[in-house]
């Protein structure tokens, strides 16, 4: 077999960049989106996913920032009482990401406990709280926590604690009592002048919390590896992405995990065990992305979400220029989801503009939901009005 030079292999890449770039959508799904409103599902009749041209591809990729995300999802069902994940952060931003089950036959509560592990008094604030009622419809509660981590975030009143002592983040998270396989889900970013420990925990539902915590053992892991501590709460762009309707089709990969990373999880340590941990599913991080946007040829532009790993059910934000931001869920309905690879939900449609203006795209990857997913950028014909002779 004969070796491949590089240049050969460079020839190769652009030959088949020229062919994804000449993704456009079919006529069926042009007449849909004619008249689709934001939630809505369509089938898309092409090929998506990697046939279309990526972004966020490397070198191109979304920048991390922001700061400490703790993930608490393992065990996803607690069977026993316990610490379930527990970390020490530095002073500043630390976001905590709460997602278990109660796996019990007992009703169960969790809590979030904040020590101040440092020198002097913490001013401790509570930022921003999504917290949804435990529920045994995992998909509708994922779906709403999207949704109100930019629709609702609630802030708690602030807090000083000194060196050492324990106390509950939030009592309204502490007080929702979870019946057997109900789940409980709540995000949490807490911002602190000192260093601190978080611990999330699970104990019987009568049980006084705080007074329990200094005992409580650790809840084995079911093995999935789904918690640990990193850095980065948010994926953002630092200078727009350039896009004209008249390029075609094209995409902004969220949340890879497979063998094209073009938007990789993010990597941490597992504070349980020590070992390196990935955030697969990007699960808590806020996606922020802007666009500036231009139609030279004359079509509108359909902002889509398209799931690549399996089924997808959540919210997304988008805002073109100073305009009312379109909040829509994916798909309409409290429990649906985007059912297949083939599927794509609307986000919003913007009409044409000659003059450069800037699309903001955010969501947050919503929990009993599969990642990656795609934002597709799909422009459209619409047919402009004209005399008709009778």
């Amino acid at each position: 077999m004969r070796k491949l030079t590089y240049p050969f292999f460079v020839a190769l890449l652009a030959t088949h960049a020229s062919l994804v770039s000449a993704v456009e959508a079919p006529a069926q799904l042009v007449e849909d989106l004619r008249d689709a409103s934001p939630g809505d599902v369509v089938t898309l009749g092409f090929s998506a996913g990697n046939s279309v041209v990526a972004l966020n591809a490397s070198p191109n990729r979304l920048a991390t920032q922001g700061g400490t995300l703790i993930y608490s999802d393992d065990p996803e069902t607690v069977l026993s009482s316990g610490v379930l994940y527990r970390d020490d952060v530095e002073a500043g931003l630390s976001r905590v990401y709460l997602y278990h089950v109660n796996g019990t036959g007992s009703a169960k509560k969790f809590g979030l406990v904040i020590e101040n592990i440092g020198t002097g008094n913490a001013n401790v604030a509570i930022t921003r709280r999504t917290l949804r009622s435990p529920s045994g419809n995992y998909v509708a509660i994922g779906k709403a926590a999207s949704r109100d981590f930019y629709t609702n975030p609630q802030t708690l009143t602030p807090l000083v604690l000194p060196p050492g002592q324990p106390v509950l983040a939030d009592s309204a998270l502490s007080a929702s009592i979870a019946t057997a396989n109900q789940l409980v889900h709540s995000i949490h970013d807490i911002t602190s002048d000192q260093p601190l420990r978080l611990s999330t925990v699970m104990v019987g539902s009568s049980t006084n919390l705080l007074t329990a915590f200094p005992t409580l053992a650790k809840s084995p892991d079911d093995g999935e590896n789904r918690e640990g501590t990193f850095t980065g709460t948010l994926r953002t762009t630092t200078t727009p992405y350039v896009y004209d309707t008249a390029s075609g089709i094209r995409r902004l990969r969220i949340a890879d995990g497979g063998e094209f990373l073009t938007d990789p999880p993010l990597s941490g340590i597992d504070a349980d065990t020590g070992a390196a941990a990935l955030l697969r599913g990007n699960y808590g991080v806020d996606y922020d992305i802007s666009l500036d946007v231009t139609s030279s040829d004359g079509r509108h532009l359909a902002v889509l979400l398209n799931p690549r790993g399996g089924a997808y059910g959540g919210y997304a934000l988008t805002t073109l220029g100073n305009a009312t931001p379109i909040g829509a869920m994916m798909s309409n309905d409290t429990s649906g989801q985007i059912p297949t690879t083939t599927h794509a939900g609307v986000c919003a449609t913007v009409a044409p503009t000659v003059a450069t203006q800037t699309l903001r795209v955010q969501l947050t990857p919503a929990g009993a939901s599969s990642l990656a997913i795609d934002v597709l950028l799909v422009p459209f014909h619409v047919p402009t009005a004209s005399w008709t002779i009778y």
